[in-house]
Parts: C-alpha cells; structure tokens; sequence
C-alpha cells in the first residue's frame, strides 16, 4: 500500500458487474459501499453494465456503459479494452484498494492488476459454488485468485471447496450481513396495491430469487401441487424475474395452479411480501449465501428448504458440520426394507443406510434403492409416468455379481419403465 496513505483513509474501488436490484451480490456490493462512505472512506463503484432499476449507492459510482456482447468472439475481443478500463480508472482516481463481487469481476480486476497495477491490493469475493461453472471458470479460479489479497468466501462450505479442490491458502469466510434497523423499516411499508388481496389470505408462502435453472422453482411448483390437494386455499407467491418465467407459467397452468401460484415480478422492496407470509420456502440447486433466506429469516419466517450445497445448512443448521452426512427421513414404512440386504436386519433403518452407503463401492445399490423408492412413491400417489432415466451401467449389471441384498432390490423393480 502507498506510504502516503497512513494519513489518510485509503481510496477504495468496488468493482461488479451491475447493479440491478434484484442481485443478492449486488445489493451487498452496494451496501457495503454505503457503509464504506458513511465510515469517511472515498469509495467507487465501477460496474460494467448500467441498469435503470440499480440499488442505491452513495459514493462515487462509475459505469463502462458497456452493451451485452452479441456472441462469444465479440466478448473475447473486448476482453483487453475492459482490463485497460479498469486500470486507467484505478490510476485516475489513485485506488488504493479494490474489492470485487461474482467471478467475472474477479477475474478482469486479478487482470488489470497483475498487467497495470501490481501494488493494488485486490479482496475477491466467491458468491457462489466454483464448482458449478464451466471448465474455463476453474481455471481461471486456480490460476488468478492465488493473487489476490484475500479470497472471501459466503460460506464455510464454499471456502473448503477453494481449499481442498483448488488449493488455496488466501481464503476466509465472511457472511452476508442484515441490517436489522433497515428490515424494520422495509417491513412496514405497505404491501403493493394489486397485491393487497395477500393479506386476506389464510395461508401464504413465499419464495423469492431470479428465475433460472439455478434457483429450481419447478420442483417447487410440483411440490406445492401436493400441498393443494390438502390445503385447496394455499397460495404460493414467487417474487422474482428471469428467463424461465414462460416455462413456470405453463407448467403451473398445466398443473392447474393458477388459482394458487403466483409469480409476482421484481419488487424493490420484498420485506412487505415477506411479513405477509405464514412461511418461507426455497428450492435452489445450489448456492452461494441466499440473502433471501437471511431476509426471511429476519421477520422470524419459518423456512423450508433443501440441504443444497453451501449456504441453507449454515443458517438453519449452524450446528451441522459442512461435511456431515446427514440421513434425512425418506423410507416408507409400508415396504419391509429390511428384508433387502442379504438377510441383515436393523432395528434402525437409518443407521444402517448410512452404514451401508459409506463405502463408495455400494454406489450401485444406492442407485437401485433410489430407482425402487421413486417407483414406490409414484405408485403409492397415483402419479403416472411414462419413462425414467437413470444410469445405463446399473440396468446393465451383471446379476451374477450382485449382493444378496443388490439382487433383491434389482428384482423388485419394473425395469419395463425404461
């Protein structure tokens, strides 16, 4: 770091991609920034897209106004010409820190700096799992962020994934943070007027992110037609946009749910939606730190989510270790799953599933017991289907070789479905 800045606050460079409201990245980015400011710190904020509908942001906020690239070459072509930009603005303004949110900002600033501006510090923030992204996202991962400052991670699991899977020794964690007087605030606001009609309702549930693969709400949707069957008045309210609307809105026609699952758009501000709420449900794949869940978590929500990778465990289970296995309550008490495995016999269930699935040379019966226990489920409800796909290898197998308990599981199941 410059000498010169023991006598003063450092000049402080955010950089991230853009941002809309909407983004659980980009509304820390831009609360952090806020704080930042309101802590006497000269802080930027440079973003390469520019978005009508963004967070606030109280600093000195810079954009390079760029437009979305038409194809894959046009984005490489501008690849040098976004590095130089930000290496001209970080010397312009004298930065003497940058901090930058999601991978590609990441990796243009690790850029800029190794090229222009070595003596930079940069902080690189991990939103989400690594390992989900493309190849080229890896190795830009392994081989750029070794030069950053630090490698903040959302999540405890995330920064394991860095360490064990790339290698880092720069990483920590630090959490999204609430501000709590800010939720107070946000939650008394009223509810928007063509959304009034929530509050008289007897049973809601809320869900909120972007609608993409990533955030699954498909499985939820499917879900809840379960829940209707029962509770013919709930109603499920998904606040969000994205590219899979159209695909969500067939299938909840499809589903005959258009009495009962709504998709509510993009809100500003979600907290009314979320105090109108009798609960909280969630359906991602996989994740970073969902702010959303840290949101309802705070308006006391109840929550109902899967154990996806990084993130719902640490908020709803900090007790849980990242890596523990956990058997969760899935068999069916009217099949004699004991008699499956080779004669053996467990008072508990549980205990010998995890026995048994520990050694990673049993990947086949898991597999099996799978296949058996979704054709059980489907048979049981009624739902009828007419393919299902799974692993060539297990249907193949040689029976010859198989457990006594393997061969069981194979036998019962109607492989005229495949």
């Amino acid at each position: 770091m410059n000498p010169a800045v023991a006598e003063r606050k450092p000049k402080i460079l955010i950089v991230t991609g853009v941002l809309w409201v909407g983004g659980g990245a980009e509304k820390v980015a831009a609360n952090l920034g806020n704080y930042l400011v309101d802590e006497g710190y000269e802080t930027h904020l440079l973003t390469f897209y520019e978005d009508d509908n963004k967070y606030p942001f109280r600093g000195t906020y810079y954009t390079l106004n760029e437009k979305p690239p038409r194809s894959r070459l046009y984005k490489i072509w501008g690849i040098p010409l976004r590095v130089w930009r930000i290496a001209r603005y970080i010397k312009k303004h004298d930065i003497d820190m940058a901090v930058s949110f999601l991978e590609e900002a990441n990796f243009y600033t690790l850029v800029a700096k190794l090229l222009f501006v070595r003596r930079l510090p940069v902080v690189v923030s991990v939103r989400n799992n690594i390992n989900k992204r493309g190849w080229l996202f890896k190795i830009l991962t392994k081989h750029l962020y070794p030069y950053a400052k630090r490698v903040v991670s959302v999540t405890k699991a995330i920064e394991e994934i860095l360490k064990k899977e790339y290698h880092l020794t720069n990483t920590t964690t630090i959490y999204n943070p609430i501000d709590t007087e800010l939720v107070k605030k946000k939650t008394a606001e009223p509810l928007p007027t063509e959304w009034q009609w929530l509050k008289d309702r007897s049973y809601v549930a809320i869900s909120i992110g972007r609608l993409t693969h990533q955030k699954g709400q498909w499985h939820l949707i499917r879900a809840f037609s379960e829940v209707v069957k029962k509770f013919p008045e709930a109603i499920l309210v998904i606040v969000g946009e994205g590219e899979y609307r159209e695909k969500l809105l067939k299938l909840i026609s499809d589903s005959g749910l258009t009495d009962n699952v709504f998709l509510a758009g993009k809100h500003n501000n979600v907290y009314p939606f979320l105090a109108t709420a009798d609960v909280f449900v969630f359906s991602s794949l996989y994740e970073g730190m969902p702010n959303t869940m840290l949101e309802a978590y705070s308006v006391g929500l109840p929550i109902i989510s899967p154990d996806c990778v990084s993130g719902p465990r640490e908020i709803i289970a900090p007790d849980l270790k990242i890596d523990e296995t956990v058997t969760y309550s899935r068999w069916d008490p009217d099949f004699n799953w004991n008699g499956f495995y080779g004669g053996h016999y467990y008072n508990d269930k549980h205990e010998y599933y995890v026995r048994w699935f520990q050694n990673e040379r049993q990947n086949d019966v898991r597999m099996l017991e799978r296949i058996l226990f979704t054709q059980m489920y489907l048979e049981k409800h009624n739902i009828e289907y007419k393919m299902m796909c799974y692993r060539g290898h297990i249907i193949m197998h040689d029976k010859d070789t198989m457990s006594n308990g393997q061969r069981a599981l194979y036998n019962k199941i109607d492989w005229s479905k495949f």
